[in-house]
């Protein structure tokens, strides 16, 4: 059976052999076969590498994780389940920078998404991003999830706790600022917020806003 072959692959790539793994996948596919059909063992052949990295990822082999994460994102670019545990990686392994080309097209991906994905996953990253100095892409980040919550006010107060510990824990005002004013658009009228970025603003020196 072709999975047969992607299993192969798949113990091909964890023994380092990154060639020979996708000269396997490859040979799957002949002229004969359909595009339906290609599609439709492409993702399945996407869903095995998906289950393995996550496997990878939990018993804390992060790079093993990660190359498979790059194989996966060379077969299906805009898996957003992948750049999500991607991301997840990168904190793990200590490699998200600002200027990360994964993480900028995981935001685009996230602002217009092309099919459903592990909401489970967007949220584990959004935390581990709050806890990651100096906290690339986190105002992006938080901005991406506003559509995707399904209880605004305790998104919100996610927020209020994350500006508060951002302010006096790592000294980055300009974060905190920036959360509550994403916090704002979502509660406008909440007082605890405005009372928090009135705070934020008089810290940071700005007194007209405060």
């Amino acid at each position: 059976a072709y999975t047969d072959y992607f299993y192969l692959g798949l113990a091909q790539l964890l023994q380092g052999l990154e060639t020979e793994a996708q000269l396997t996948w490859m040979n799957c596919i002949s002229e004969e076969i359909s595009s339906e059909q290609i599609e439709k063992w492409t993702s399945e052949l996407v869903d095995i590498l998906h289950t393995e990295a996550k496997r990878q990822y939990e018993i804390a082999e992060y790079d093993v994780a990660w190359v498979i994460c790059q194989h996966i994102h060379e077969i299906d670019s805009e898996n957003l389940d992948n750049l999500l545990l991607n991301g997840l990686i990168e904190l793990q392994r200590n490699t998200l920078e600002d200027d990360d080309l994964s993480f900028s097209e995981l935001i685009s991906s996230l602002q217009s998404p092309t099919s459903s994905f592990n909401l489970d996953l967007l949220w584990q990253l959004w935390e581990a991003l709050v806890k990651y100095p100096p906290f690339p892409y986190l105002i992006e980040l938080t901005q991406a999830c506003i559509p995707y919550t399904e209880n605004p006010r305790g998104f919100a107060y996610r927020l209020i706790y994350a500006a508060v510990e951002l302010s006096y824990f790592n000294r980055r005002s300009d974060l905190s600022i920036a959360l509550l004013e994403i916090c704002q658009t979502i509660l406008p009228e909440e007082v605890e917020v405005l009372h928090h970025l009135s705070c934020m603003y008089q810290d940071a020196g700005k007194y007209d806003l405060g």
